[in-house]
């Protein structure tokens, strides 16, 4: 049930992580810093695509914790050597892909740091999904 959170948690992620970056291609920050750009997003003449980019950043990193600690108690010392290999690896997606997205937010969202942000977070759910095929899957019987 914890992964399976996990895992519809991400595609929720994925869906609103769309939207902003439908709306930073559309409507491509003008304003230069972030406070700036806040207030623009939310001004008056604000398309709603601009209202809902601040959205992504809040549910990345409140389910990034939340995959973080499940992956964490699913590749404990008492798992397979594989389910702590992919553990690592989904820990590590999730570290490296709030990083990419924070360097995203400061840099106003250019269009080669969008693209490397969905590589990432295409290796993150591949990531994920492997994990929950070694965790869930047939256990060997010695």
């Amino acid at each position: 049930m914890w992964l399976g959170t996990a895992i519809v948690g991400l595609l929720i992620v994925g869906v609103s992580g769309a939207v902003t970056a439908l709306g930073d291609t559309l409507f491509p920050a003008q304003a230069g810093d972030l406070a700036a750009r806040i207030a623009e997003d939310h001004g008056a003449g604000a398309h709603f695509l601009q209202r809902l980019r601040v959205f992504h950043p809040f549910i990345a990193v409140g389910l990034g914790l939340y995959v973080l600690v499940v992956a964490n108690a699913l590749s404990g010392a008492q798992t397979s050597p594989a389910a702590r290999r992919w553990g690592g690896l989904v820990m590590l997606g999730v570290l490296v892909q709030v990083a990419a997205g924070v360097v995203n937010i400061l840099l106003s969202a250019p269009g080669w740091l969008q693209v490397v942000h969905l590589l990432l977070g295409t290796g993150l759910w591949i990531a994920l999904i492997t994990f929950a095929l070694v965790v869930l899957g047939p256990r060997r019987v010695a």
